[in-house]
């Protein structure tokens, strides 16, 4: 959270990789729900681990694109 790595614990659980990645709404028996009744923001999605360096960087960096190495 915030850049500090938070506990964390086992729980048996296998977690269902069902469809592609949504943000503010849920997928139940096909149909959308839970739907977010806000704003979202900042949110950075990664497809492998960052490191700590990497996620501390991430914090005092405001350009996405230099964060993956893309120039303006």
């Amino acid at each position: 959270m915030n850049g500090v790595q938070q506990a964390g614990c086992l729980t048996g659980v296998q977690a269902y990789d069902g469809g592609a990645l949504m943000l503010g709404r849920a997928r139940w028996s096909g149909n959308l729900v839970e739907h977010w009744q806000g704003g979202l923001a900042g949110i950075r999605v990664y497809s492998g681990i960052r490191t700590a360096t990497q996620v501390q960087d991430d914090l005092t960096d405001d350009d996405p694109g230099r964060i993956f190495g893309i120039t303006h």
